[in-house]
């Protein structure tokens, strides 16, 4: 039962999730953080299959490291979204990983944004999403 939900402003980028691992009907831990920092000015949560999510965010960190080094710049918060993107649909077709997704970031020249991504490889730019069982209300209360 996880929840995961993001929100875009005026000037700021918030996303939010609980702690909570299950298993059934089984709480495994209540203290797992969901939301990784990918640098200085993105967030990914990722909520889903507690070993795909950790691993396929921990490859996104770490291949966002490895660009930043290479190319002595860091991706902007669209291109990350892509590249995030592109490897949850490539990976659909031989190892599919349960991940459902929002990155949030700020780029100087755009702003911030939030990018909501399934487990499927769908993607979109939205000022506000969630995921789980939890989004159902909150999303319901931020549509007008």
């Amino acid at each position: 039962m996880d929840h995961l939900i993001g929100i875009v402003g005026d000037g700021y980028a918030l996303v939010a999730a609980d702690r909570k691992v299950a298993h059934s009907i089984i709480a495994v831990k209540h203290d797992e953080d969901k939301i990784l920092a990918l640098d200085q000015s993105k967030l990914l949560g990722c909520v889903g299959e507690l070993g795909d999510t950790k691993n396929f965010s921990e490859f996104v960190q770490k291949n966002m490291a490895l660009y930043a080094l290479r190319n002595g710049t860091e991706l902007s918060t669209h291109a990350a979204a892509h590249f995030i993107r592109g490897e949850i649909a490539h990976a659909l077709r031989s190892s599919p990983k349960m991940c459902n997704m929002l990155l949030v970031g700020y780029d100087e020249d755009v702003g911030p944004s939030l990018y909501h991504t399934d487990y499927l490889g769908g993607m979109h730019k939205m000022n506000f999403g969630g995921h789980g069982y939890g989004s159902f209300f909150a999303v319901s209360l931020l549509d007008r």
